[in-house]
């Protein structure tokens, strides 16, 4: 499965998307949302990404009770990041 995210071309945002599209196609890892391609129109650009069932982390950390990590949690998700990188 697959997901999009759908970004407004916007051209104060130009440098910060090329930098995660750069970011996203270099990195393979089974913590790293793969990138496999990158599509636009007039108004909009889209990332073709793997499907992560979940959401991203901010979605995720709007789900936690009074909004914040437990300690346990934010352990966890660092060293998920780490070990991504």
């Amino acid at each position: 499965m697959i997901s999009k995210k759908v970004l407004n071309k916007d051209p104060f945002m130009e440098e910060y998307i090329e930098g995660e599209k750069d970011c996203m196609m270099s990195v393979k890892s089974m913590y790293i949302m793969e990138l496999f391609s990158v599509e636009e129109d007039e108004n909009y650009i889209y990332f073709v990404c793997e499907f992560c069932e979940g959401g991203d982390l901010l979605n995720y950390q709007a789900k936690q009770e009074k909004k914040v990590f437990t300690v346990k949690n934010a352990s966890k998700i660092l060293s998920e990041v780490i070990l991504g990188l």
